[in-house]
């Protein structure tokens, strides 16, 4: 089975697509950019990443409504060559991690959508 990493802090999201691609991908979730970091240093054969602009605990203090995973996206590109999708509700920030080496992107309510046309699971 595929595997996908989505790296988003809301818990509620996470498990709302974890439901709805259950049975097509094994979902491997990460709060955090920390967590994000350490599953990918384990599992580098992801089928796909989905990257959020936002993260509330990005070391350089940034708040969670600032674009902060732009280091992140820049780091996981450069051994990572699969789909990464760049989720945010706002088109800029979607925009700067697309060109920081995202391949594509869609706001949250698109993402389940996005995924299964990328991955072929339909």
């Amino acid at each position: 089975m595929k595997r996908v990493l989505i790296i988003d802090h809301n818990v509620y999201l996470q498990e709302m697509w974890a439901r709805q691609l259950e049975g097509r991908v094994a979902v491997y979730s990460a709060h955090s950019i920390e967590e994000a970091e350490k599953e990918f240093s384990m599992n580098k054969d992801f089928a796909a990443i989905v990257m959020n602009a936002c993260m509330p605990d990005a070391k350089d203090g940034a708040h969670e409504h600032e674009i902060n995973t732009v280091p992140l996206v820049v780091r996981i590109r450069a051994e990572f060559k699969g789909p990464m999708v760049a989720i945010s509700g706002f088109p800029s920030f979607r925009e700067k991690l697309v060109e920081a080496g995202c391949d594509c992107s869609c706001n949250k309510e698109l993402l389940v959508i996005l995924l299964s046309r990328i991955l072929d699971l339909d």
